[in-house]
């Protein structure tokens, strides 16, 4: 599942983004490996394996999202909530996407329209 959610962030059109059933499937996938990330972190009995592989998973997708341009991301307005979840982990890779998918969140994103109107 998640070298699909990949899949569908890195399409070339950000108009497929902007579909709401889209919207709908990331939002809902990232939600649950985020939740089950969170969990299999909090359960002390977690094999080190498993843990691993999680944090493997969460670790790529929140790259794929750092590389992501500012138009498909400016579609992801529901994507802070989900972050804001993990903001404490332990693992220091995801916790520095996590702050850094914040940030540019927090920053906004411009729409393609004002920079068209900037380069005027």
């Amino acid at each position: 599942m998640a070298d699909f959610l990949i899949d569908v962030m890195i399409q070339n059109e950000a108009t497929i983004l902007r579909s709401s059933s889209c919207q709908k499937v990331l939002k809902e996938e990232l939600d649950e490996l985020i939740k089950a990330f969170v969990n299999k972190e909090a359960n002390a009995s977690c094999s080190a394996i498993d843990m691993r592989n999680i944090s493997k998973i969460v670790s790529s997708l929140f790259e794929c999202l750092n590389s992501l341009p500012d138009e498909k991301m400016s579609t992801m307005n529901w994507l802070s909530p989900l972050l804001s979840k993990c903001i404490q982990t332990n693992d220091g890779t995801i916790r520095a996407s996590v702050q850094i998918l914040l940030q540019r969140l927090l920053d906004g994103v411009k729409p393609a329209v004002e920079e068209e109107e900037e380069d005027a």
